[in-house]
């Protein structure tokens, strides 16, 4: 069985519908971006209950408001940025500290 008719909530296209797996289980799928996204218990539809229509809103205000639609295309560039800054960080040992080290018990001359 499946809901059809959602917007996605990643990438914002009425592509989206609730399915409910072979155990019952509540999962999304979108049939654009083919995301997927698991419920595992009912307290995790809450947001899917409000965040879809929410997501229907801001994907017809971004395709009515040039302004709109270019401030949240910022704010998407920034969330990528912060995601590769969390995802690659830099080194917290450098190179030349590497070749330096020791081996536990090794006695340095």
């Amino acid at each position: 069985m499946q809901l059809s008719d959602r917007t996605c909530l990643h990438c914002l296209r009425p592509l989206s519908a609730i399915c409910f797996d072979k155990r019952g289980k509540v999962y999304t799928k979108c049939y654009g971006c083919g995301a997927r996204t698991f419920a595992p218990s009912g307290e995790c539809l809450r947001g899917l209950a409000l965040l879809t229509d929410f997501a229907s809103k801001i994907a017809a205000e971004m395709d009515h408001d040039p302004k709109y639609a270019r401030e949240n295309a910022r704010k998407f560039a920034a969330f990528i940025e912060e995601l590769r800054s969390v995802a690659a960080p830099p080194p917290v040992v450098s190179a030349q500290d590497l070749a330096n080290a020791t081996a536990p018990g090794e006695r340095v001359a």
